[in-house]
């Protein structure tokens, strides 16, 4: 989880004091935006005088989250004359990138050609490169900032070491830990790097003395207007309550935070995934249709002709810049509900749109993928794991489902789609070398079982047995555990297990399941999803997509 902070510079402020104007109709809308009664004889030389008010405005309106307000402040700072060119266009990169708008965010900060002294653009940048999953990239910036102020930088440290582990490169993240062991707890960036440890080491009382200090420390921020109690704290707290097991807990204090900070939407899309990961699809639906609500998309859920509940009424005025990133997940998660639903066509249009709005989206690839699959298009479903790995090779649920795709439907794959084998070695290795370091973390113990059973090799059951111990919400944990059991021929055992979590129907589990009768040829697999089967869909809804896959999965199962 990569939390979007960065600077909003008082030079800004310094740069337009004392500057002179020459337009009286930039006056009038400067008057209008800041609220102001107009001065009788003042000259156009007064009234330029005082627009410095105007950056004071830009940034309270960025705080506020007023991106409407935001672009008029920042169209007058454009028209004056002794503006500063390279400030004025980072706070514009800056406003795209909060809107998730990461292709202009780019843009301008490639022209701008920020260097290492240029703090605050080039961490945007390293942010924005994190945003479309080009980790490469944003390590190269924030090294570049590390290089020039060694140990100093505690947001390029803590994004280094984010970003070191998701490359598997296990020895720089070792090497920014010592770093960060060996100076005092700075800023906020330092004890969110702490807080993050904790997490991955179940260290429960480390990570709720961070918490505790969060709000005391310093923000790196550079902005005096900037409140640091802000989402961040509230989610931290949240990520914990989650991670020891107290999830309703959690998911209370997730949904505080749009009412308690107005204006922040960007840690909303978490609740509809954590609905997912826990197979409380009605949530995650009724969430994700709030969120995009929250984040301005009234008119893309009239689009998708998305019914929006009653209770729900009271957000359609909302008047807000589209959150293009936040609304793309969010429109992901909702193809989710649908897919598990059976309704591969509307799973479709939600995927479709999303990547429209932000092609970065991995979940998105991810379900486009998933439905063409249970359609019987394989083709398609090979180009969009392709496509999910091309933009995210470093997602362990975009390698995963490449590789399983690719074994299974090797002619689907193009002439230059990556070599399966080769990224199933790779992250093979990246998987064992990330356990050793963190055991107790459920998601490396889930994703080296996964990786293992790809692989073909043993023992991979070990590793989802300690999962399910360390984290046993997950429906992922458990059917994957109920899966070995059955595999190991012990269908009591498994159809006990069953009963005692509370999976709903799944229509995209059914289709891998018979998947892996085809695989494996284990007629103990094909009875306990025969049975599995008769109990989430007696009605029959799902047989269209159903009875051809099971009839191969028989077959293959026959003497």
């Amino acid at each position: 989880m990569h939390r979007i902070v960065t600077q909003i510079l008082l030079v800004l402020i310094l740069a337009l004091i004392g500057c002179s104007a020459q337009q009286a109709d930039v006056g009038d809308r400067l008057d209008e935006l800041l609220g102001r009664e107009p001065i009788a004889n003042e000259t156009e030389e007064d009234r330029w005088e005082s627009a410095y008010e105007v950056s004071y405005a830009l940034v309270a309106a960025i705080n506020d989250r007023d991106y409407i307000a935001a672009f008029e402040l920042l169209d007058i700072l454009k028209e004056h004359p002794q503006r500063d060119q390279f400030w004025t266009r980072y706070i514009e990169a800056f406003i795209y990138c909060r809107l998730g708008r990461f292709d202009e965010t780019l843009q301008i900060l490639n022209e701008l050609r920020p260097t290492s002294y240029n703090t605050g653009a080039l961490e945007l940048r390293g942010i924005c490169y994190v945003s479309m999953n080009r980790l490469t990239e944003a390590r190269r910036d924030f090294e570049d900032i590390d290089l020039t102020f060694p140990g100093g930088n505690s947001t390029a440290l803590w994004n280094l070491w984010q970003i070191s582990l998701s490359l598997g490169d296990f020895e720089r993240a070792a090497e920014i830990e010592r770093v960060l062991g060996e100076r005092n707890t700075l800023d906020t960036r330092d004890m969110l790097a702490t807080f993050d440890r904790a997490i991955l080491n179940r260290d429960f009382v480390e990570a709720e003395s961070a918490v505790e200090r969060l709000p005391n420390l310093p923000t790196t921020i550079d902005d005096p207007f900037a409140d640091f109690y802000d989402p961040t704290v509230l989610q931290a707290r949240a990520q914990l309550e989650i991670a020891r097991g107290e999830i309703d807990l959690g998911i209370e204090i997730m949904e505080r935070i749009p009412g308690e900070i107005p204006g922040v939407t960007f840690t909303w899309p978490e609740l509809p995934s954590l609905g997912l990961t826990i197979g409380r699809y009605d949530d995650a639906e009724f969430w994700a249709i709030k969120g995009i609500l929250l984040s301005g998309g009234l008119e893309i859920l009239e689009e998708l002709e998305i019914d929006i509940p009653g209770s729900l009424d009271e957000y359609r005025s909302i008047s807000r810049l589209l959150a293009h990133a936040e609304t793309a997940s969010l429109l992901a998660s909702l193809g989710y509900v649908a897919l598990n639903r059976g309704e591969t066509d509307q799973a479709l249009r939600f995927a479709d749109k999303a990547i429209e709005m932000n092609p970065y989206e991995t979940n998105a690839h991810l379900l486009m993928s998933s439905a063409h699959e249970i359609e019987g298009n394989f083709s398609e479903a090979a180009d969009a794991a392709a496509t999910g790995l091309l933009t995210a090779p470093y997602d362990m649920a975009v390698v995963v489902n490449y590789v399983r795709l690719a074994q299974r439907a090797p002619m689907a794959l193009g002439p230059t789609d990556p070599d399966p084998g080769e990224v199933l070695t790779e992250i093979l290795e990246r998987s064992r070398d990330r356990y050793e370091i963190f055991p107790l973390d459920y998601m490396t113990q889930y994703n080296l079982a996964m990786t293992m059973h790809l692989a073909g090799e043993d023992g991979w059951e070990i590793y989802i047995g300690e999962a399910l111990e360390t984290w046993p919400f997950s429906i992922n944990f458990q059917m994957e555990y109920i899966v070995s059991l059955a595999l190991n021929g012990d269908l009591p055992g498994a159809r006990v297990l069953y009963g005692n979590f509370d999976v709903p129907a799944n229509l995209p589990w059914l289709v891998e399941l018979y998947n892996r009768v085809i695989d494996t040829g284990s007629s103990d697999l094909l009875d306990f999803t025969s049975w599995l089967r008769s109990e989430w869909d007696p009605s029959g809804a799902y047989n269209p997509f159903l009875d051809a896959i099971a009839e191969t999965a028989l077959s293959e199962t026959r003497p």
